[in-house]
């Protein structure tokens, strides 16, 4: 297959090719059927003339026996019968002659045997003029030896002629059943072949363009499956088809989100190393500063160096956040499993959100079984946070925050309820995503990434559970996430 033309011209060849071949088969079946009808023409027509130039033979010999009729008897009847058959003999040798018109080999003969013919004709004529003065007293007189002799000379003269004139029609008559044996055989195996042929040549290019095209729409497609999982893809197909071109503007796609997958990574590195290390550095500084380790601050300068403070520890929480998801999008967070107890991960989420929920006058309630559970703690513990960060930040002032857990034979569930404003339904298949936040009533009010609810539910995925929310406007909402309950071995 040319893989410089299009998969139009390739089409097109695919169909023109057997359009051909049909052609050039129909043509060859054309001259065949041709010839067979020449070969049942040929043996009609020397039938023909056989069958004309026995009634010429036929009619001679019947002139004749009238002719010896008429000298015995003089009988009026047998004259006329002469007479018939004299007019008859022209006729045939006209037949003949039309017959073999076109035939140089046949007219010479055909000259030899009109030449005879009209010998013959004017033999008889001559002695059916003598006949016709002689009358009956007189007959014993006239020479029937005589003409015995005459008319058997005329006859051996024109069979000769007519076995002459008849031996090629003859042998063409004789060998016309074979003949067309052989042109039907002809027929019969043309036909066979060409149909094989078709079927095969079909069959061919069909197979060989779909071979063609598999071959390269598979590599296409494994190309998308090594772009999705990161390895190299293949080389650049050859020519210039759709599917070529296809495979290099996936190319350049795949050059293209490399190069911009490496400017992300820049990016998040120079965002790890320049950025989170110095605003870690001005937190510390920050709070060393409202500790009054450097001297008390006056009182004008407190509130600015708090808000300060709550700024850099918001922009450390964001630039964590982003890192987090740039590891868990490319797989390189790690997720280490172990067995741990499900009660010291939601103490120290609750301590570690209880600063949050004193600000607020939020009480915090746990309830429920704490299990022992085959997972990693410090990424449970960031998913339990930032669910009870979320149920405070947008429960009411004196409002309450349950988290609750349970256990059945499959699953370990944890559940944070909040009593806030709710989520609308149009908004609870998104809050999952990236960089999306429930939208209500006086959501501009509470300040976020949109990262902490796609970050739990990555680290949730990564240890085979889910996590989803159930939630009504104006009567708050349940934010939930379940792993398997794996069985951990008793200690010896």
């Amino acid at each position: 297959m040319n893989f410089r033309l299009t998969l139009f011209q390739q089409a097109l060849i695919l169909v023109l090719l057997p359009i051909v071949f049909e052609v050039v088969f129909v043509i060859w079946l054309a001259c065949l059927v041709h010839q067979a009808e020449y070969e049942a023409w040929q043996g009609n027509h020397a039938e023909a003339v056989v069958a004309q130039a026995k009634d010429l033979h036929e009619g001679f010999s019947k002139a004749i026996f009238a002719l010896a009729t008429f000298s015995m008897s003089h009988s009026d009847q047998s004259h006329r019968q002469y007479e018939a058959l004299c007019s008859f003999i022209p006729q045939r040798l006209r037949t003949i002659e039309i017959l073999v018109h076109d035939n140089k080999d046949q007219l010479h003969r055909f000259r030899d045997l009109a030449q005879r013919t009209d010998m013959g004709l004017v033999l008889l004529d001559n002695i059916e003029s003598d006949l016709s003065r002689d009358n009956t007293s007189n007959l014993m007189l006239f020479d029937a030896a005589k003409i015995r002799s005459k008319t058997t000379k005329l006859l051996q003269g024109l069979v000769d002629a007519l076995h002459a004139f008849t031996e090629a029609p003859k042998q063409t008559e004789d060998a016309a059943p074979d003949a067309k044996a052989q042109a039907e055989q002809n027929l019969d195996l043309c036909l066979s072949i060409g149909l094989l042929l078709n079927l095969a040549l079909g069959i061919g290019l069909v197979t060989i363009f779909n071979v063609w095209a598999a071959k390269r729409w598979k590599i296409l497609l494994d190309n998308t499956q090594r772009l999705a999982s990161g390895a190299k893809i293949n080389p650049p197909l050859e020519g210039n088809d759709e599917i070529a071109q296809l495979d290099r503007s996936f190319h350049t796609m795949a050059n293209d989100l490399a190069q911009t997958a490496r400017q992300k990574q820049d990016l998040m590195e120079m965002v790890s190393h320049d950025v989170r290390s110095p605003l870690t550095s001005i937190r510390v500084f920050l709070e060393s500063l409202i500790d009054g380790n450097f001297g008390a601050l006056p009182e004008t300068a407190q509130r600015p160096a708090a808000i300060a403070e709550t700024n850099a520890a918001r922009l450390i929480r964001l630039v964590s956040d982003l890192l987090d998801v740039e590891k868990l999008s490319a797989g390189k967070a790690e997720i280490n499993p172990k067995p741990c107890c499900l009660a010291e991960i939601i103490d120290t989420a609750v301590e570690a959100t209880k600063a949050q929920a004193q600000m607020k006058n939020v009480s915090l309630e746990v309830t429920g079984a704490t299990p022992e559970l085959l997972a990693d703690p410090d990424r449970l513990v960031q998913v339990t946070v930032n669910l009870l960060a979320n149920a405070i930040k947008f429960s009411n002032q004196n409002g309450t925050v349950k988290l609750l857990s349970s256990e059945t034979e499959k699953y370990i569930r944890v559940e944070v309820q909040d009593q806030g404003p709710g989520i609308p339904a149009s908004s609870q298949s998104k809050i999952f995503e990236r960089f999306q936040m429930a939208e209500h009533e006086g959501s501009k009010d509470y300040k976020g990434s949109g990262l902490g609810l796609y970050i739990c539910q990555v680290i949730v995925e990564a240890h085979g559970g889910t996590i989803g929310v159930v939630s009504e406007e104006d009567k708050g909402s349940t934010f939930w996430f379940q792993l398997p309950n794996h069985e951990q071995p008793e200690p010896d």
